[in-house]
Formats: C-alpha cells, structure tokens, sequence
C-alpha cells in the first residue's frame, strides 16, 4: 500500500476562515450561539474563527436585528454570496415577508444575500447557491448536501484524478466509472471525463434534482453520464444500464454518509465487482469496517491519503484506493 504523503493537510493560511456553512442557534435573550456539547446550553457567538471573515464582520451582525427565530443556517459560496434559512415558528414567517417587503425591489436584504428561505420556503431571491470546484459551477439547494471545505475538496478531487491517472498509465482502467453517492454531482462531472461512461446514483430527491440540472449544464460530458435516483444497492442493477463486463473492469466512486455503506451497501459493491474502488469517508471507524470486508472480499489497499478538511477538530476525510486482487 502506498502510504507516501499519508496526512495532508491545508494551505497554513486556511486553517482558520475555511467553513463555507454554519447552523446557529438563538438562545432565550435572542443571541446567536452554538450548543455546547451534551447539553441544550446556547453559548453566544460573537465571532466564529472557522467562518469566512464575511460572515463575522458583515453576516452574524445582521441576523441580530432578525425577529427571533429559533435556528439559521447561513451558506457562502467563497464569493461574497450567501444563502440563508431560518428555522422558526410558522406564524413569524409573516413578519418576515413584511421585513422582505419594505425593501425596493430587487434590492437585497443584506449585502451578498442571494436567497432566504423559512422552514424551507422560498421568501426572497433563490433557493441555491452555485459552487465552483476544479472549474466546474455545481447549482447546490438549501437542502442539499456539499462539502464545507472548498480549498480542500479540489484537493481531493486533484488526488483522485492523479490516481486514475497512474491506474490508466498501467493500462487497467475501464471504460466505466460508477459515482454512487453522487450527491449534487461532484465527481461525477469533475473526474467524468476520464471515462467512456458514468453512472451516477443517489436517494435524497433534493441532491437528484440538482444533480439533473449541473449535468444538464455540462455541455462538454453530460452525453456520457447517466443519472438516476435511488438505493445504490438496487440502481445499479438495473437491466440495460451497463454489463456485468463493464462493471467489472470498471472503477466505483463511494462518498458515504458518516455511517459508512453498511453491510447492505458492502455487499452490494462487492457483488457488483469493480475493478478498482475509490472511498471518500469523514468517519476512519465506519471506514475501517466496511474496508475490512471489501478485502475479504479479495479487494487490495492500493493508496490511502488522510486530508485535514476541519482544521481545530478531531474530525478528518479519508482517501482510499482499492483494487481487486486479480493474481
């Protein structure tokens, strides 16, 4: 197993300011803060250090002249934009449209605002921000998941395409490339191209739908991508979407939620019988249980790189090459 460069971690200038998302909480005084750990105490916030410089000098101010609500989560694009959604008892959302509605028109409730949503409905302006990631723009709603760490997402997608580059280099790279947490299409449109074929898969409906558009939008692939919603135990099986033969030679993308793939999902993979396997995981526990039985299975550790996305915590993202062993 290549171990070389094993911890990586960011620029030293983004060990703070590099979350692009943060939930707040009001407390009963009306003050924004953060719960503290295994209670339901809301410790005031006056700054956060893992925010964007944005969000404490021009954003957090703002929202104290908010009428109470119970929680915001604020979204930043890296670009001076932002999204909100407020969280709160339905009757405030009158008050809210009546705030909203003093504005001119068109002009935005706080400078960089692009949208505000309340309990999930449109208000004002958008319900998305888009994202730039290794020169691709991924629409992304306020209820779909994306990564909080630009800066090292493109790291991760850079090592991932330089090891399908050393994997085609030998001649082992197949024509077809499954993206089976596909979420908004991260690795589906920026690693696609080095495919014939791409079978991207997700359940949450909101990711699906805009998936469907930042694929739509991509001119140059989206010919080669084939999108569909639902468990990836079952998509992937579906009659027609690729052979057996494909499958087999090809290379699976897995990005699970923190609780891994699962027993279910591990012999889904394993039945399907990639070539090779590519993990993405924010948890090294649920990861070490699923990789244990990928290479019972007779699946190799190839590569393995460990990247610090959450500088000041104990969190990390995990980086993992498998291949079957053919031998």
């Amino acid at each position: 197993m290549d171990v070389s460069d094993l911890l990586t971690g960011p620029d030293p200038e983004q060990v703070l300011g590099y979350r692009n998302r943060i939930r707040v909480v009001a407390n009963p005084a009306g003050h924004y803060g953060m719960v503290r750990r295994g209670t339901h105490e809301v410790v005031p916030l006056d700054s956060c250090a893992l925010m964007d410089e944005q969000f404490n000098r021009d954003i957090l101010p703002w929202l104290r002249f908010l009428p109470p609500v119970e929680q915001v989560v604020v979204r930043m694009d890296g670009r001076g934009n932002w999204l909100l959604s407020i969280f709160g008892q339905p009757q405030r959302m009158k008050v809210m449209k009546k705030i909203l509605s003093s504005n001119p028109e068109g002009e935005a409730p706080a400078p960089g605002c692009v949208g505000l949503l309340y309990n999930n409905l449109p208000l004002w302006g958008r319900d998305h921000l888009v994202y730039e990631v290794a020169g691709h723009k991924f629409r992304v709603g306020a209820q779909s998941f994306f990564q909080g760490n630009l800066a090292e997402t493109e790291s991760a997608v850079a090592t991932m395409r330089e090891w399908i580059g050393e994997i085609s280099e030998a001649g082992r790279l197949g024509g077809l490339m499954g993206d089976l947490f596909c979420g908004v299409g991260l690795f589906a449109l920026t690693l696609g191209d080095l495919f014939e074929q791409v079978i991207a898969v997700d359940t949450d409906r909101n990711s699906h739908r805009d998936a469907a558009n930042n694929i739509k939008h991509a001119k140059a692939i989206r010919d080669r991508i084939t999108l569909r919603k639902g468990a990836m135990d079952r998509v992937v099986t579906e009659t027609g979407l690729a052979s057996p033969e494909a499958w087999a030679a090809g290379l699976c993308i897995v990005d699970p939620p923190r609780a891994g793939l699962g027993k279910e999902g591990v012999k889904a993979l394993i039945d399907l019988g990639p070539r090779q396997i590519i993990s993405m995981s924010c948890d090294p526990a649920t990861l070490a249980r699923d990789t244990k039985a990928l290479v019972e299975a007779g699946y190799v550790v190839r590569k393995l790189k460990v990247m610090d996305f959450f500088p000041q915590t104990a969190h990390i993202e995990c980086l993992m090459l498998l291949e079957k062993n053919e031998s």
